[in-house]
């Protein structure tokens, strides 16, 4: 009976993971690339989860370096304490890269598909021209000066300011879903609901609803946004104030000469 109880008490957590798990059925027959895309962020969402766990760690060995006295209790208390705020800091982050994909998507998506097409480039060049080099080096040859100074300059090509905070801000944020998982199976520590396939539940719902927080982001990285209105007007606005601050410094630079 008691079985019977968890399971009916676990059904609203079925019904919540069952559109989530077809919609994600559906992407993997959308093409290869989408289905990549899907896997790689199940696979991110999989490790961000196991990530959960050296930091629950570091957070009990700072505690425990700073309050040796404490009990365990007292010790797991101070630890799902900083859980918590380190929680609700990255919802704060979450908050912060909603606000900022709103405002740069597109730009983020051109600046990640140009570096992707340059840095390609860069490795068939590298490709073509070190087997002639190390062929001429081995027969002998002295003519590789050009080559060596034209490969020497070959580099990748870094991500814009707009990429590079996009990014960590997507890092930190795809943190909440799995800390917040673990703040749950805490609270139902000394309960009747702390059973491995309770635990086990809402650890699969953690991973699978983080693999949808992580898809969309990936999703910017490969050049495919989802346009929306609202997208569309807030990116507009951002162009225009790129464009009024470009126009400024193009009129202090005529000033200054």
């Amino acid at each position: 009976m008691f079985a019977i109880d968890i399971l009916v008490k676990l059904v609203p957590a079925f019904i919540a993971v069952v559109p989530l798990c077809i919609k994600l059925l559906k992407t993997f027959y959308q093409g290869n690339d989408n289905m990549k895309i899907v896997l790689r962020s199940l696979g991110l969402s999989v490790l961000t989860q196991f990530l959960t766990l050296p930091i629950l760690t570091l957070i009990m060995m700072i505690v425990l370096y700073f309050k040796p006295n404490l009990d365990n209790e007292d010790i797991k208390s101070v630890t799902m304490i900083w859980i918590i705020i380190i929680s609700y800091i990255s919802i704060i982050f979450l908050l912060l890269k909603l606000n900022y994909k709103s405002r740069h998507a597109y730009t983020i998506a051109t600046n990640s598909l140009q570096v992707r097409k340059h840095d390609q480039n860069v490795l068939s060049i590298l490709k073509e021209q070190l087997p002639i080099i190390s062929n001429r080096i081995v027969n002998e040859n002295s003519k590789v000066d050009g080559k060596l100074k034209y490969i020497e300059k070959l580099d990748y090509e870094k991500e814009s300011k707009e990429t590079v905070i996009f990014r960590w801000l997507s890092i930190f944020s795809w943190l909440v879903i799995p800390l917040t998982s673990i703040v749950l199976i805490y609270n139902f520590d000394d309960t009747q609901y702390n059973i491995w396939y309770v635990n086990l539940s809402i650890l699969i719902l953690a991973i699978i609803i983080n693999t949808f927080i992580i898809h969309s982001d990936i999703k910017i990285y490969e050049g495919k946004v989802s346009l929306t209105i609202n997208l569309a007007k807030r990116h507009i606005k951002q162009y225009n104030k790129l464009k009024e601050k470009r126009n400024r410094k193009d009129i202090r630079k005529r000033n200054s000469i």
